[in-house]
């Protein structure tokens, strides 16, 4: 009989707290999830970010990136298949944000107006800065501009092996060989002294890992 109006007496207090009890639980995991999001999360000035038209990417290799660039806390690749026919599309929609862009040759053609609008201007300066082994670059140009760097190249295996891309992505293993250019992305603000503006040089520092890679 006590055992019995034991557990009622139980089901009423639970019934009646039940209300706070559900409030605690979400404030704590409120609380917690607000201690772990801060911890994580990572000042975009301490962030650098690549779109990569190529879906072969050597795993894990944000994290060696991450390890070998001072300041450097998070490398986000985003690695997209050249097969797709919207590639252009794509870049427009996911790869904006970024600092770097690698895009193969084919679809350079279908938006050589755009260069422009998303990518720096390469100077001899900045080129020498981020040739930090003397390879005779190759430079896509457009309208006597230059916008781009060849890190692969298809019918030269010598010069794509003398920079360090192929390293980390197998270009050539995709379905389409074609030529990959890499472009500087004007939405990064991390180009302080190649543009006079911005936060800070850390896409610059990392140029001259990747080339050195």
């Amino acid at each position: 009989m006590k055992a019995g109006l034991t557990r009622y007496r139980f089901a009423r207090f639970f019934k009646s707290k039940f209300p706070f009890v559900i409030l605690i639980a979400f404030l704590s995991t409120m609380f917690w999830y607000t201690v772990v999001y801060a911890i994580n999360r990572v000042p975009e000035e301490k962030k650098l970010g690549i779109f990569v038209e190529c879906n072969t990417v050597e795993k894990y290799i944000n994290r060696e990136i991450e390890d070998a660039i001072d300041g450097l806390e998070v490398f986000d690749i985003k690695p997209y298949d050249t097969s797709l026919d919207n590639m252009w599309t794509l870049f427009q929609s996911f790869g904006y944000p970024v600092d770097y862009a690698i895009i193969c040759s084919n679809e350079l053609s279908l938006m050589q107006e755009e260069l422009k609008d998303y990518f720096y201007e390469l100077d001899n300066e900045m080129i020498s800065t981020i040739n930090v082994n003397n390879v005779n670059l190759k430079i896509y140009s457009y309208s006597g501009i230059k916008y781009g760097i060849k890190i692969y190249d298809q019918e030269d295996l010598n010069y794509s092996n003398s920079l360090g891309f192929s390293k980390w992505i197998n270009f050539a293993s995709e379905t389409y060989p074609y030529d990959y250019y890499l472009f500087l992305n004007k939405a990064s603000n991390k180009y302080q002294s190649f543009t006079g503006e911005g936060v800070n040089d850390l896409a610059i520092e990392g140029l001259k890992y990747l080339f050195n890679y």
